[in-house]
């Protein structure tokens, strides 16, 4: 019988992915730009696109912890978008938050792709 991988999985992988390389690409487009005006670890235009990344991950997290069995991966799921949620928040206050971001995005797509290997070895 084929195993369906769970979207929710696959919506926060994109999701904390897309986050990922925002935050290490707009940073490196400034510096070859040479953008003055980008004052913190990277500037948004008229939009902020964290706030989307982490309302969508936010979602993804949300429906994979009620589908998924392992309290290891409920776990890191929320704690990694804990640190995501801090991150994005604190991230005018200090450039050493961005690492704390690139960390929690990688946790993030790192306990979807844990989540979908548990689903194919335990489910059905």
């Amino acid at each position: 019988m084929l195993k369906k991988t769970p979207n929710s999985d696959i919506i926060g992988i994109l999701s904390s992915g897309l986050c990922l390389v925002h935050c290490l690409a707009l940073p490196a487009a400034f510096l070859y730009i040479g953008d003055s005006s980008a004052g913190h670890s990277h500037g948004h235009g008229g939009f902020n696109y964290d706030y989307l990344f982490l309302s969508i991950a936010i979602v993804a997290v949300f429906f994979t912890t009620k589908k998924t069995s392992s309290t290891f991966i409920k776990f890191s799921l929320w704690i990694f978008l804990l640190i995501c949620t801090f991150a994005i928040i604190f991230h005018d206050y200090s450039p050493f938050i961005q690492y704390i971001m690139y960390i929690g995005s990688a946790g993030l797509i790192i306990s979807h792709v844990l989540n979908i290997r548990y689903n194919k070895q335990h489910c059905c």
